[in-house]
């Protein structure tokens, strides 16, 4: 047999060239930022403009997006209300909160609860519209719709209603208005006669201490007089309540 070939080799590969490691970023050599994209300006939507009254509908009642925390915190002393010139819009909404006030007082005697609640709720959101949320008709509306829900036995949202209308009252009036310790009073004989006792006597004792100096309460001041000493004997006060009634 003869000798195979010799085998040939093939020649070896090319070293592998390894490229340079990036010099480490520092302060005085910040890594290259990529440049952003160029982005296409966006055009702006033409915001319809009305003069004058938009032309349906009426806001929704709530807090304007626009109003600050300082014009919703209680001053020192009471802001009186300024006279508002009102359009022919406006006179008729009010007057028409008037008549669904009226027609929800018929409703109550016929004990149609729920007609009842949205005339009232109608009647606050027309106020609203037109008044602002802090004008003192806005809250005796709230107050109207918080003699229902004490009625119906919804508590927690009488009781909402008529602490903002108490706050409205106080922020306008101020703390000796008569019309506001009315206000207080109410609010104390509807938690009195849901045994809140704790809860109404810092409320009676404020209406009554304005109420003392009205000389047109006179007629019913033994009668509150005797309604607060009443809630003072509950919380077992007995002497205070002694001397409200020696008075």
């Amino acid at each position: 047999f003869s000798a195979p070939p010799p085998v040939r080799r093939s020649r070896p590969p090319p070293p592998v060239v390894r490229s340079k490691p990036p010099p480490p970023v520092t302060r005085s050599n910040p890594a290259p930022r990529p440049n952003p994209a160029p982005v296409a300006p966006v055009a702006k939507e033409a915001v319809p403009q009305y003069r004058g009254t938009p032309p349906r509908g009426l806001p929704v009642s709530g807090a304007k997006p626009t109003e600050s925390r300082a014009a919703t915190s209680a001053p020192k002393g009471p802001v009186p209300v300024k006279p508002k010139e009102l359009t022919v819009r406006e006179r008729k909404y009010l007057a028409h909160a008037s008549r669904l006030d009226q027609e929800a007082g018929e409703l109550w005697w016929q004990r149609r609860y729920v007609d009842v609640e949205y005339r009232y709720r109608e009647a606050l959101r027309y106020r609203e519209a037109v008044l602002g949320r802090t004008h003192p008709d806005v809250a005796h509306s709230l107050i109207r719709l918080a003699r229902l829900y004490w009625g119906s036995n919804r508590n927690q949202e009488a009781a909402a209603l008529h602490r903002r209308a108490l706050n409205i009252l106080e922020h306008r009036l101020g703390a000796e208005s008569v019309e506001l310790a009315n206000a207080f009073w109410e609010y104390g004989g509807f938690l009195q006669l849901r045994g809140d006792y704790a809860g109404a006597e810092p409320l009676m004792a404020k209406a009554l201490k304005v109420l003392e100096k009205d000389p047109d309460s006179q007629r019913n001041i033994s009668r509150r007089r005797t309604t607060y000493a009443t809630v003072l004997s509950e919380l077992g006060r007995s002497e205070e309540a002694a001397r409200i009634l020696r008075r």
